[in-house]
């Protein structure tokens, strides 16, 4: 049955990176949810779905990421979950990352989205190419932040994002990565929840 085939596959690592569902490890679901609601994120949410948010099993994610050894394209998530759904991502590294540090952050362009830009430009059919960022927004619009441990970085399925590539990085960075949906418009293959 699909809920079988749903349950073998939460028991397993996500990738060759070794990054595993949250939910697999209850201690952690109640903590980070605690934290939530500590910093009263579900009113927030609520308030920014207008709805009930729900979270994502499959993309509330522990990730353990080698940094590239090559550049990579850009993409935006919601070519794998649809353009059309609510959505809002919470990233928490878990170390020090980005510009200034020797560990890989994030490479966004911080532009607006309301529509996915376009499939077909980069080396795979959902990937966006770094040429056609530039081509059309400037070399300037690709920007590195500085993280911290314990940042929580939010955007939504249509931020233009990749994982930064630099020369002579080797350290793994570490992050939780934490999908919120409205509870009315989700992508029912992410196994939404609530709490």
């Amino acid at each position: 049955s699909d809920t079988v085939k749903i349950g073998r596959k939460l028991t397993q690592p996500l990738g060759k990176n070794k990054s595993f569902l949250t939910v697999q490890t209850p201690i952690l679901t109640e903590k980070l949810l605690n934290l939530f609601a500590q910093k009263r994120l579900k009113a927030l949410l609520t308030e920014y779905f207008e709805n009930e948010p729900c979270v994502s099993v499959y993309k509330w994610v522990l990730r353990r990421a080698d940094p590239p050894e090559n550049p990579i394209d850009f993409h935006q998530d919601g070519t794998f979950m649809g353009d059309d759904i609510a959505s809002l991502n919470c990233w928490i590294p878990l170390s020090d990352c980005g510009t200034g540090y020797d560990v890989h952050g994030i490479d966004i362009v911080p532009i607006r989205f309301k529509h996915s830009f376009g499939k077909g430009t980069g080396v795979l059919d959902w990937t966006i190419s770094p040429k056609a960022i530039i081509d059309q927004y400037s070399e300037a619009a690709i920007v590195t932040p500085t993280f911290r441990k314990g940042d929580a970085f939010f955007f939504d399925h249509l931020l233009i994002h990749r994982t930064q590539c630099m020369p002579n990085f080797v350290e793994k960075r570490y992050a939780i990565e934490t999908w919120f949906f409205d509870s009315v418009n989700f992508p029912k293959n992410q196994i939404p929840m609530k709490w």
